[in-house]
């Protein structure tokens, strides 16, 4: 991954729970009308930016089987992303927080929703001020 191109204009959506996906595809949809990809696991997640290139915002479990959370915010961060890592997770936020050392966005289930509609209009708003 170049650390000098920008990220795509897509949103990725990672957790092995399918209505937890369409949960959030639904949040995000209300503030973006470009392509929102989605993955069941972090491996999947990895072999879709691959493919795609790096995304501007990343949505992610904390914990699945096939690559959790954790396996892929550091592979991204090996790989330069510079996508706006988000994740959603069960366990307390400060247990997860000492985890993450880098820059993460953490929202305790089950707020995820509201958490995430006050969260992505902000995000994309950087987003699109990074491009002008």
């Amino acid at each position: 991954m170049n650390n000098a191109l920008p990220p795509s204009d897509y949103i990725l959506i990672v957790d092995d729970e399918a209505d937890i996906i369409a949960l959030h595809e639904i949040v995000v949809r209300v503030f973006f009308s470009g392509t929102i990809v989605t993955a069941e696991s972090g491996k999947e997640a990895l072999d879709k930016i691959q493919m795609l290139g790096d995304p501007m915002i990343i949505i992610s479990d904390h914990k699945m089987p096939n690559g959790d959370g954790l396996f892929l915010f550091e592979s991204l961060k090996v790989q330069g992303s510079r996508g706006h890592f988000i994740l959603c997770t069960a366990t307390p936020c400060a247990e997860v927080k000492a985890i993450y050392s880098e820059c993460v966005t953490v929202i305790e289930k089950p707020r995820t929703a509201p958490e995430l509609a006050k969260l992505i209009p902000v995000l994309l708003a950087q987003s699109n001020a990074k491009k002008s």
